[in-house]
């Protein structure tokens, strides 16, 4: 990301970078000074040295607790005056984390009044997830079509309503390819495996699903990907 972000930014502009990996982050620097073109870069001691005077601060971290800390060592003592000042000041964490860390840390950051909090995890998570913690649902599935996330459910047969136009969804889950096709198919896969002696433990639950789906009256007869609504799914 670092790579990127320098690379893409004009040379007046300013990469200050900081990772507990010195290695990484002193080779990084060492390639970035030897490159042509891009944006200075500048190693930090510390977090809240990297974020001091930032117009734009980019968290990636491992776990909720390491975003909650990094943000703390941020956010106080408060960042420099002149900063702090400017409404246009943006924090981004492409952490994945969990949305109720997410709020924390954004809560954390408007009520000291530092800037504004964007939660970017670097992949979505599942369509009724994001949809529940009150995501726009083609907002999430455009969100996901533009990151490691991205897949034929996601990009052509999303399970959703008004996602992608012309997908069994946005007709009631008619058409397309049959729930009963589907739960034959995984039958066959399973067989399969079988007799090849290869293990698939999630195979047997995933049938079990599409049996119990294919039962229900709003869901019979219609595309597969109707198991969305069999699993609550919010239309």
């Amino acid at each position: 990301m670092a790579k990127n972000l320098q690379a893409k930014l004009p040379p007046s502009d300013t990469l200050r970078i900081y990772d507990i990996n010195t290695e990484s982050v002193n080779q990084f620097a060492s390639e970035a000074k030897a490159s042509s073109g891009g944006a200075a870069v500048q190693v930090a001691s510390n977090v809240h040295e990297a974020a001091e005077d930032s117009e734009t601060t980019i968290t990636v971290l491992p776990e909720p607790s390491h975003v909650k800390n990094v943000f703390a060592q941020i956010l106080k003592p408060p960042l420099s005056t002149d900063a702090v000042a400017n409404p246009d000041r943006l924090f981004i964490d492409c952490s994945t984390i969990d949305p109720a860390s997410s709020k924390e840390v954004a809560n954390a950051v408007h009520a000291t009044q530092q800037g504004r909090f964007v939660d970017a995890p670097m992949s979505a998570e599942a369509m009724n997830l994001g949809i529940r913690w009150g995501l726009d649902p083609k907002v999430l599935g455009n969100l996901i079509n533009i990151s490691t996330g991205k897949c034929w459910p996601s990009e052509v047969n999303n399970p959703v309503k008004g996602v992608v136009d012309g997908s069994p969804a946005s007709r009631d889950y008619s058409g397309g390819f049959g729930i009963s096709l589907m739960k034959k198919d995984l039958k066959l896969a399973l067989l399969a495996a079988s007799e090849a002696g290869a293990r698939l433990e999630l195979g047997d639950k995933a049938r079990e699903v599409y049996e119990a789906a294919e039962q229900k009256e709003d869901c019979k007869g219609r595309d597969f990907s109707v198991v969305y609504r069999y699993l609550g799914g919010k239309e």
